[in-house]
């Protein structure tokens, strides 16, 4: 799935979604027999980073959003006793009709014989809670931080939770599908060279355990969007009550990106000289190098030409990945002229640092090498200035 950022503040580069995992949501009441209640709580919800999640997330200042969409109702039967079982009654802003349209769907192929629950309903109700939460930014009931040790623990009381992981850091973090015909929303969080992006969670509390979905959901036909333990039920069939003596376990699976960076090169000339066996342009060309974790992971060739009406201009180059050692390099310097510096700064007007090259590496002559980091601001970019003279 690609997607793309709605105001984000820091810059990241592209490519494909690894596959994001939902985790709970929750199929509706089905009939149940009269018994004892449904646990009252208090809970204890503990999330986790998974196993295959990058290190990098504890460095990516994630805070998760926790939103009580819905209260539990206890279900009752047409003379008023009580089930061991509750419905949801969904408060303000999420009480709309549409998420009670998608609910009795999911609803009633949980309470009719045969019936498959559809991922597609299931994921539906998610991005419709989730994106009014984005969108009318109600507050939300409970906000708590990933700890360096990559868990967070929330205390709710009972009903449906939607909750949203991201980067605190960040000023809009929603992310949507770049396919119109298919807006998918997430949210998104940035450590120091990765990228994270968030599904929505939706978590019944408590619970009865989970029945599996074995659907894939496929969107813009790019990523598998998984249901790894499926929909919880409340029914009297579906198992035994979350115990409020134990924390209610959820891992935090997300998907990942190496984060990217984009740097200009600008190229002056302090003074152009016109020969007429040589003609009216000269051009210059620079090589741009980067190597991670002793690989070279990028290599890229680029020329300007320039005349004596445009004695400068420049080139941009994306696709930088954050945290590689980079090298850039005036591989020819327009044949009559010689290289005088270089120089790199910001966009801000911040200095770059230069670094060390890579052991066994040779570095080119007329070159700058220094370490990408991530962009602090959306506009952010590294320029490197080289100067030649005649």
């Amino acid at each position: 799935m690609k997607l793309k950022r709605e105001n984000n503040r820091r810059k990241t580069g592209k490519g494909r979604i690894a596959a994001v995992l939902v985790l709970a949501v929750l199929l509706g009441a089905a009939p149940a027999v009269k018994t004892k209640a449904y646990p009252e709580g208090p809970f204890t919800i503990q999330i986790s980073k998974s196993d295959e999640t990058s290190d990098d997330i504890t460095k990516a200042s994630v805070v998760l959003d926790m939103y009580k969409v819905a209260d539990a109702v206890t279900a009752t039967d047409s003379n008023g006793n009580a089930y061991d079982a509750y419905t949801f009654g969904f408060v303000d802003p999420f009480n709309t009709t549409e998420v009670t349209e998608i609910l009795n769907r999911i609803q009633t192929a949980s309470e009719t014989e045969g019936e498959k629950v559809s991922a597609e309903d299931v994921d539906a109700l998610a991005q419709k809670l989730a994106d009014i939460a984005l969108t009318q930014k109600p507050p939300y009931t409970q906000q708590v931080s990933l700890t360096d040790a990559g868990t967070a623990a929330f205390n709710p009381s009972k009903g449906l939770y939607l909750i949203l992981p991201h980067g605190s850091d960040l000023a809009d973090y929603k992310y949507v599908s770049e396919d119109t015909s298919s807006t998918y929303v997430a949210t998104i969080a940035e450590g120091d060279e990765k990228r994270f992006i968030f599904a929505p969670i939706l978590l019944p509390v408590p619970n009865r355990g989970y029945q599996e979905l074995s659907d894939q959901l496929m969107i813009d036909g790019n990523s598998e969007w998984t249901y790894p333990v499926g929909t919880g039920n409340t029914a009297q069939s579906a198992g035994e009550w979350d115990d409020p003596q134990k924390p209610i376990e959820v891992k935090l699976k997300v998907g990942e990106q190496d984060m990217n960076t984009k740097i200009r090169l600008d190229k002056e000339l302090l003074k152009y000289e016109t020969m007429e066996d040589r003609g009216d342009t000269a051009t210059f060309a620079f090589t741009i190098d980067a190597y991670k974790n002793g690989k070279n992971v990028l290599s890229d060739a680029r020329s300007v030409t320039l005349s004596a009406v445009d004695k400068s201009d420049y080139i941009e180059i994306d696709d930088i990945p954050v945290g590689s050692i980079v090298i850039v390099a005036e591989a020819y310097t327009g044949g009559d002229y010689t290289f005088d510096s270089v120089s790199a700064k910001t966009v801000g007007g911040g200095n770059v640092d230069p670094a060390n090259p890579p052991e066994d590496v040779k570095v080119p002559e007329n070159s700058f090498v220094f370490e990408a980091s991530a962009a602090l601001e959306e506009n952010d970019i590294v320029l490197l200035s080289f100067m030649n003279t005649y």
